[in-house]
């Protein structure tokens, strides 16, 4: 009688799959820092803890942006970041475990010291076929790393939620190396508190128009500015009865000279996960099946949790 349960509950998740019922996280390892509830004090913005944004990630193509560490061998980035004719894939390489960008040393903060950051090659850029240079529509890109990374309390993935529309966000947390009121880049990593407003707020600001695949933030106290371009939007909230931090966008254009009670305009990441999984599905053959498992071990979490089966 189990067996026959475990087949039909096996069924049963194949269909929530073949359906689009059940939701999936990307990477399950995603969204955890051991310094959430560190404070320490990007245009106004405070400086982050040393563990508390494992997945950020620094871009150094033409020049540095931000990005965000989604799996073990890719990396999010804007699609104008990497954009360039003329560079090839081997001229373009991301750093993990990155802080403080002057010091190459271990940097410390209350005897908490983060391993020596290091760089890892592009193999593969991936960017979005539809990406409009003038308007920074679908301004969004993929890094493939010629090795995947080993996690750590420096080194893991943010959150990208699968087949399931995210939970509407007053407001987010930017991350960020961008300019600082006092220097054109930030040698330390900063965090920024951001409102999302309607996208119609940024559409009187700016000339370009952006639409519903994009986000507009303000904050008027901070602003995102050069350098930032890439780096992650995210908001934490509990899911599978774990606060997790996921990333809703990432920054694409803003006010040339930063103010503050200026909005900025950010690709809507999730608005952009079809794409993302198809090319990461056309990249790497694996994603397929680590879609497979991780919906049919959810689905199977689920039934037994709720003793669907027993009853």
């Amino acid at each position: 009688m189990k067996v026959v349960s475990t087949v039909i509950a096996v069924l049963f998740c194949l269909f929530c799959g073949r359906n689009n019922v059940m939701s999936w996280l990307l990477d399950k390892k995603c969204g955890t820092s051991l310094d959430d509830q560190y404070d320490a004090k990007v245009i106004g913005g405070k400086k982050t803890s040393i563990r508390q944004n494992p997945w950020m990630v620094l871009v150094q193509s033409r020049a540095i942006c931000g990005g965000s560490l989604i799996t073990p061998q890719f990396v999010l980035t804007a699609a104008h970041c990497i954009s360039v004719k003329g560079i090839p894939n081997s001229g373009i390489y991301v750093r993990l475990g990155e802080y403080e960008t002057i010091d190459p040393n271990p940097h410390c903060v209350n005897n908490h010291c983060i391993p020596r950051f290091y760089n890892i090659s592009v193999l593969l850029t991936a960017v979005h076929h539809d990406y409009k240079e003038f308007t920074y529509q679908n301004d969004i890109a993929l890094l493939k790393m010629s090795k995947a990374v080993e996690y750590s309390d420096y080194v893991r993935p943010i959150c990208l939620l699968v087949d399931e529309q995210l939970p509407s966000a007053s407001k987010f947390t930017f991350t960020g190396w961008g300019g600082t009121e006092y220097a054109r880049f930030s040698r330390i990593l900063r965090n920024t508190t951001l409102h999302n407003v309607d996208i119609s707020f940024c559409n009187r600001m700016f000339k370009k128009q952006a639409d519903r695949s994009q986000i507009c933030a303000a904050s008027h106290t901070s602003n995102t500015c050069q350098g930032d371009s890439g780096g992650p939007l995210s908001y934490k909230f509990h899911y599978d009865n774990k606060l997790l931090t996921f990333q809703y966008g990432l920054a694409s254009f803003g006010s040339e000279k930063c103010q503050i009670n200026t909005p900025g305009v950010y690709t809507n990441v999730h608005h952009h996960m079809e794409w993302i999984i198809n090319k990461m599905k056309d990249i790497d053959n694996n994603i397929n099946k680590l879609r497979f498992h991780m919906k049919l071990g959810k689905c199977l979490r689920h039934i037994y949790n709720k003793t669907i089966i027993e009853k």
